[in-house]
């Protein structure tokens, strides 16, 4: 298909190995590109250091538009069979890693070949969610940043408890284009992520009560976490059934009439972890409610940057006339967890819970360190943070794209797919998920059963299935074996029953 030794073109190989591209083929022509170069790398036709062709004059070759090689070099830099390097282009990684030699998915070869590999790899393929996709390297962007805010000098004084000013204020533009939230640097305070949060606010909330443990309710099945810092700040906890829209006002209301609430904890954008999103009619009868009530709201908004399918809804903290939402956010799921930062969006002008908040945060102090929020500051203002978001959703839809194809061809049905980073993989009560899940550690998959997400766990049966952190021939070979044990116990059951 290629041959040149044109080092101007970028282009230091001999002979490039042949790939086909048709526009018939049910695939994209991107993961049909995909497929191509993995399977000439794992093949030895592309070897380590050599660079690969220019992303212009490859598309000219194969009749292609530029992004569809653009879109494949940066899938196979994230899976580590490329590295691209400011001032030497995108190479063959020098290292590859072993998954791409000896861990079972060449993503050119047939499914029925893949199929006949069934020996685990020694270390578990990671499918639990809540686990973003990490590159190799720091995005560049991300690591200019860090490098100049390095240079800024050094303090006498502590960070402001509420956070670096310059942050705050690039957190509180981000809530007001991507989510509609009207608020300024005043109404924000820095967080470590979602944890640190919520346990700033069922902190908040008590003191806001006199010291007396506040009632809050959590989505059930939900994020137990997220639940657990909730009771760690003396919070007493009542679960709220929710469905596949997520909880509803009529559930709310029952629950408040047993329990008077002071709070609940909601993921309207995208529950965790069915996947549901509460609809707009429905958001704005529970702010109503909660107003009339007097119940906090504290949304978790983990993930919103992620839709994959229909239009994103606005926060419910937008739809809040009376300033009564706790709106929290994170760029732990969105950039990686090991950065540790995200915000708190107060509630209303004034208020005794506002107070209480700024006053946990002023006694706690800052969690984040100062050169963090200056460079996260120049990040999210300059357009790097956009730009990565946009690179990462695409990679995130690829991959959801990938778990409804593999898991599709076993007939295996999904649900929850429209956003985030996992799905869910209901199951017939006659199932038992939990043994299913143990069989497929054996088999080398870590998963999650959906029941260890609820308090009582006789209903909801499923597995929950991470795509976000693994790389995408591992991912395959996982959502495989996972496609093979679902299909042998649900086969199992239809004949018994």
């Amino acid at each position: 298909l290629w041959q040149t030794n044109s080092v101007d073109d970028g282009l230091a190989m001999d002979s490039f190995p042949q790939i086909t591209i048709t526009r018939d083929a049910e695939i994209s022509l991107t993961e049909q590109l995909l497929r191509g170069l993995r399977s000439a790398i794992t093949a030895g036709h592309m070897r380590p250091g050599e660079p690969v062709p220019a992303t212009r004059a490859f598309a000219e070759a194969l009749g292609v538009s530029r992004s569809v090689v653009v879109g494949a070099y940066e899938q196979l830099v994230g899976e580590a069979f490329l590295e691209s390097r400011q001032g030497s282009g995108t190479r063959v990684s020098a290292t590859l890693p072993s998954w791409a030699v000896d861990a079972s998915v060449p993503a050119g070869l047939a499914v029925r070949e893949r199929d006949q590999v069934s020996a685990p790899s020694a270390r578990l393929i990671d499918l639990t969610a809540g686990r973003p996709f990490a590159p190799l390297e720091a995005p560049r962007a991300w690591v200019r940043a860090l490098s100049r805010a390095a240079r800024v000098p050094w303090s006498s004084d502590s960070v402001d408890p509420l956070g670096d000013p310059r942050l705050r204020d690039a957190f509180a533009v981000h809530a007001r284009v991507s989510r509609g939230l009207d608020c300024t640097a005043e109404d924000v305070v820095v967080t470590s992520g979602t944890s640190e949060a919520l346990l700033l606010v069922g902190l908040a909330l008590r003191e806001a009560r006199g010291g007396a443990a506040p009632r809050v309710a959590v989505e059930d099945p939900g994020y137990p976490e997220g639940a657990a810092a909730l009771r760690r700040a003396g919070a007493e906890l009542f679960p709220l059934a929710v469905g596949v829209d997520g909880t509803s006002v009529h559930d709310l209301a029952e629950l408040h009439r047993r329990v008077r609430l002071d709070a609940v904890m909601l993921t309207p954008s995208h529950q965790y972890p069915l996947g549901g999103r509460i609809p707009a009619d429905e958001r704005l009868a529970l702010i109503d409610w909660a107003h009339q009530h007097d119940v906090t709201i504290i949304e978790d908004d983990y993930d919103s940057e992620f839709r994959h399918a229909g239009a994103a809804l606005p926060a419910m903290a937008s739809l809040d006339p009376h300033g009564n939402t706790v709106y929290i956010a994170t760029l732990n799921k969105v950039l990686s967890p090991s950065l540790r930062c995200g915000m708190i969006g107060l509630p209303g002008a004034s208020g005794p819970l506002r107070e209480a908040l700024v006053g946990t945060r002023d006694i706690a102090g800052a969690s984040v360190s100062a050169h963090t929020q200056i460079a996260l500051a120049d990040f999210l203002s300059n357009g790097d943070f956009k730009r990565t978001v946009a690179r990462n959703k695409r990679e995130y839809r690829h991959r959801r794209d990938l778990v409804l194809r593999v898991l599709g061809e076993g007939g295996i049905p999904v649900a929850g797919a429209e956003g985030g980073l996992h799905v869910v993989v209901p199951l017939p009560l006659f199932v038992d998920a939990g043994r299913l899940v143990n069989e497929l550690a054996a088999e080398g998959v870590r998963l999650e059963n959906l029941g260890g997400f609820s308090s009582d766990a006789r209903g909801v049966n499923g597995l929950i299935i991470g795509y976000g952190a693994e790389t995408v021939p591992r991912l395959t070979a996982g959502l495989e074996r996972v496609r093979a044990a679902c299909a042998a116990v649900l086969d199992l059951g239809s004949r018994s029953s």
